[in-house]
């Protein structure tokens, strides 16, 4: 038999008993907070969203009790302006009915522990059908499902994109984070706003506002750490531009017709490392000779 060398702590010793809090300790720090799958987001009425079925992980760790959660109905949670954010919150008692609580917060009233779904926009004070994704919280456990590969051999990323804060504001934030671009790491330890400029149009931050059809832009990180945007062409069915080879592409931004616009909103970005990613699927095996043997599919 072993000593104790180190002062452990094991769970569940011999002949320990069996609790229900014991049992969600086991997960607790081992596994990463945050969505897995599912969650999506619906406008039900002016003031009402859906929660779709979702899959998460979530924690109290004030009672070291981390839980598995998988909804099977849509959950419904009320909103109003001053509070846009639809959080999930778990509270650990030992009774029967324990479930994990779906709320509206302000972002001033998030608690240690709330695990972020996404963010309600409003126009005027009516709330808006599209939904905000890209402060939600994944877990990795998803994101480690992805892959994303950009500019050559750019395999990782951690970076995220969101709306600037202030509602008059045109731009970005980029979120701390790091990446590997062309086999160099990009770190960047604390956030990065970046503010568009309407002229001149040779200004590396140009934005046109006014959209006829309909444009996809992206956003980029270069090798030497500075952000990118990247215009596409207005038409009716635009394709995103090509990231340049020095660069790994993070977000993309959809833009509608409009006459034009001083802001970009949140859930007109899409990022591309954690529940979306860019594939292909090309098909690997052994060559001999000319032919190839035990084909499969790739999905990158």
């Amino acid at each position: 038999m072993a000593d104790n060398n180190g002062s452990q702590t094991i769970t569940f010793n011999y002949q320990q008993e069996g609790t229900s809090l014991g049992f969600n300790g086991l997960l607790n720090n081992v596994v990463a907070n945050g969505v897995i799958s599912g969650g999506t987001l619906v406008k039900y009425s002016s003031n009402v969203v859906k929660i779709k079925p979702l899959e998460m992980i979530i924690s109290d760790s004030a009672k070291n009790a981390t839980i598995h959660l998988k909804t099977t109905d849509d959950a419904e949670v009320v909103v109003e302006q001053g509070k846009p954010y639809i959080v999930a919150s778990f509270t650990w008692m030992n009774v029967t009915q324990n479930y994990v609580k779906f709320e509206a917060k302000a972002s001033s009233d998030f608690g240690t522990d709330d695990i972020i779904l996404g963010k309600c926009e409003y126009t005027g004070g009516t709330l808006e059908d599209k939904l905000d994704y890209t402060c939600r919280m994944w877990s990795p456990i998803y994101r480690n499902n992805d892959f994303t590969m950009n500019a050559y051999n750019s395999m990782y990323s951690s970076l995220t994109v969101t709306e600037l804060p202030s509602t008059n504001d045109l731009g970005f934030v980029v979120n701390r984070g790091k990446a590997v671009i062309n086999g160099r790491e990009v770190v960047v330890n604390s956030p990065i706003s970046v503010t568009l400029v309407n002229s001149p149009s040779s200004d590396p931050y140009y934005f046109n506002g006014a959209v006829t059809n309909k444009r996809i832009d992206i956003i980029v990180m270069y090798e030497s750490g500075t952000v990118g945007y990247i215009m596409g062409i207005d038409e009716a069915s635009p394709t995103m531009p090509q990231a340049p080879s020095n660069a790994l592409l993070l977000a993309k931004v959809t833009l509608e017709d409009r006459v034009s616009t001083s802001r970009i909103y949140g859930h007109e970005i899409t990022n591309f490392n954690n529940n979306n990613f860019m594939s292909f699927s090309p098909s690997v095996g052994k060559k001999v000779g000319a032919d190839i043997v035990n084909p499969h599919t790739l999905y990158i």
